[in-house]
């Protein structure tokens, strides 16, 4: 009696641990429009396509996204210019607002690595503070 009590028991525990796994981590990404201004800051430079801001509403240090690629998978080992409060700061985790230069990529930034999580997007011509990724970002994608 004890062993068939013990085996319903586990039978149980492994059919709501499916369960749970089924509705509790399946949920989708979920993405944030992040442009609230139109326009250009004129603190973004020609060419990068995006950038991340130290500070929120664009202000602080910034960083430009390198013109030699469109994404960063990793914002690891990344520090912003000296070029305002937050200089020489780590990137990664530290951005509170972004902006998107380019004629007709959106550019997103993620929660986390490798373009996975929660992530914000900015518009061609727009900027604006980050939601899910303020100060929580670790990668960014140009598309």
């Amino acid at each position: 009696m004890f062993s068939s009590r013990l085996v319903a028991s586990a039978l149980s525990l492994s059919a709501a641990l499916v369960l749970i796994g089924a509705t509790g981590t399946a949920s989708a990404n979920t993405g944030h429009n992040s442009s609230t201004n139109s326009g250009s800051t004129g603190r973004c430079t020609s060419g990068s396509g995006g950038c991340l801001f130290w500070g929120g509403s664009a202000t602080g240090a910034v960083w430009a996204t390198p013109s030699s690629s469109l994404s960063v998978a990793n914002l690891a080992g990344i520090y912003y210019a000296n070029n305002g409060t937050g200089a020489g700061e780590p990137v990664k985790n530290n951005a509170a607002s972004a902006e998107d230069i380019s004629s007709s990529y959106t550019f997103y930034v993620f929660y986390n690595e490798n373009f996975s999580g929660n992530y914000d997007y900015v518009l061609p011509h727009h900027w604006g503070d980050l939601y899910y990724a303020w100060n929580n970002d670790a990668s960014e994608w140009l598309q």
